[in-house]
């Protein structure tokens, strides 16, 4: 935590309030104006006015550089005369969120050795993850069917192995096959009709929804095995 004399964490207020300063004491006279966003979303870029139109162009400029950098960013935000505080972790400038960044930077490492010991994954494998999309895919379930994600995720949904083995009184096999200590894996290779059907239409399903944005790659793995 960088700090002078006093004064209030680096967030992106600030820099808008030292931006602020910045313009009043400049010799010209500005005038701002509120341009609603995204308005490409609703209309054709080519029939929006001009100050629509570079409303749009900075939003996707700031996407470009924002998407790339999410999970590498290296750097740290001048000080800016209105601010005399900066909290910087990993050499990184936290200008927004942070309780988030704080409890993030204590639990995310000790989370990312849990589970490559949980799941026996190799150094380099915990990498290969963009964990920002993981991140931004199951944030939409937070309000629906967020406990069945999560438990799927970890492996600890309540298949024929993990109830048998909190009770043991339960049965372990696969309600549809019966074969022995049904797991995570086990559920989305069941080879019984009523699995396979049910796995089909979850495809289509997935297959229907925005096309253009899904990934033929992750579809084409996804698709169960020719019988």
């Amino acid at each position: 935590l960088s700090r002078g004399s006093a004064g209030s964490v680096c967030t992106i207020a600030w820099i808008g309030h030292g931006s602020f300063q910045t313009l009043r004491k400049m010799p010209v006279q500005i005038e701002f104006t509120w341009i609603k966003g995204h308005q490409d979303r609703v209309n054709d870029y080519a029939k929006l006015d001009l100050p629509a139109q570079l409303n749009c162009d900075s939003d996707a400029q700031a996407a470009q550089f924002e998407w790339p950098n999410a999970n590498h960013q290296h750097y740290v935000i001048p000080f800016l005369p209105t601010t005399t505080t900066q909290l910087q972790i990993q050499h990184k400038t936290i200008t927004s969120k942070i309780k988030r960044r704080i409890r993030d930077a204590a639990t995310i490492l000790p989370l990312h050795q849990y589970l490559c010991k949980k799941f026996q994954w190799g150094i380099g494998t915990i990498e290969t993850i963009d964990w920002q999309v993981y991140q931004d895919i199951i944030r939409k379930y937070r309000t629906k069917n967020w406990t069945t994600i999560v438990k799927h995720l970890h492996n600890i949904s309540p298949t024929g192995h993990i109830a048998h083995r909190n009770n043991h009184h339960l049965p372990h096999e696969c309600p549809a096959c019966s074969t022995p200590f049904e797991d995570n894996l086990h559920v989305m290779q069941c080879r019984h009709p009523s699995r396979q059907q049910w796995r089909q239409e979850t495809m289509q399903k997935i297959s229907q929804y925005a096309p253009q944005e899904s990934d033929p790659y992750l579809l084409d793995i996804l698709r169960p095995p020719p019988r």
